[in-house]
């Protein structure tokens, strides 16, 4: 192993460290050649190897082993081919709330965000430092994408200048803040728009739009349809797994 590839390693082992000290989630993280590297959290009555059995080629993809879920994810977006991380097991049945291992869908959605954002390709930058402004902002917009948050909220709050913050989050992240903050957003509002009980407009103010109009048009470019449309292709999908 080259010294690159195994800085590259311990990079992504503290990746799973911080994620599974946040979450109490296990989390796998498996190299290149799908060989285990490195496992936080407990996961004794599992074998290792029936887990891997289950990813699908599409990593992201989630997967049942035992009666529990699990999902992949990889560790760098630009280069899938640095390995990939499993998270589980978890279960998702509501009338097992009480259970530790339970996560909401909604849960999930932090979960996978949080994920992402701990990751933000750190072994394809080689870096062993993640930008501690980003590092916050990011966690701003996880943790209160239903406020009203803007870039000159956010880099105030940070105490830098807003040109400069958003340099950085574009370097860091590949994104605009707004544009990371919609996806956020979008992806929350998903899990409420299959409430068949909300409106449209409730969905969009819940989720931190203050404008229908704007959701929508949002909506369809992270996913290709209109809310409505997500919401009645949600409906037919409950229906035909019922039927």
């Amino acid at each position: 192993m080259t010294f690159q590839i195994f800085q590259n390693h311990l990079s992504f082992q503290a990746i799973a460290d911080e994620f599974y000290y946040c979450t109490h989630l296990p989390i796998i993280f498996y190299n290149e050649t799908s060989h285990t590297v490195y496992v936080k959290g407990a996961l004794h009555r599992f074998d290792l190897n029936d887990i891997l059995k289950q990813v699908n080629d599409s990593l992201g993809s989630e997967f049942s082993v035992q009666g529990y879920y699990f999902k992949s994810f990889p560790v760098c977006r630009v280069n899938p081919c640095h390995g990939f991380y499993i998270i589980g097991p978890y279960i998702k049945d509501d009338q097992k709330k009480a259970s530790p291992v339970y996560r909401s869908e909604y849960a999930l959605i932090h979960l996978e965000a949080l994920l992402k954002s701990l990751s933000h390709d750190e072994g394809c930058n080689h870096s062993a430092h993640k930008n501690a402004y980003i590092d916050q902002a990011v966690f701003e917009i996880i943790s209160r994408f239903y406020e009203p948050l803007t870039i000159d909220s956010v880099s105030d709050k940070l105490g830098i200048n807003k040109s400069y913050f958003c340099q950085l989050f574009k370097k860091h992240t590949d994104k605009t803040f707004t544009a990371l903050l919609n996806e956020v957003r979008i992806e929350h509002s998903k899990t409420l728009l299959e409430n068949q009980n909300d409106t449209i407009l409730n969905v969009a103010l819940a989720v931190g739009f203050n404008n229908q109009n704007y959701f929508n048009m949002v909506f369809k470019k992270h996913t290709g349809m209109t809310p409505k449309a997500y919401r009645q292709l949600a409906l037919k999908r409950e229906t035909d797994i019922k039927t």
